[in-house]
């Protein structure tokens, strides 16, 4: 289960990371995360 949790993370993480690229509005949501 841990192994999926890892898997998970930044398989989330890394589209969040482009699109707050994208908009800087986003980079302020994932700084609250």
């Amino acid at each position: 289960m841990c192994v999926q949790r890892l898997l998970t993370v930044p398989l989330i993480g890394i589209p969040r990371l482009q699109s707050s690229e994208a908009s800087p509005v986003s980079s302020d949501s994932s700084r609250d995360d």
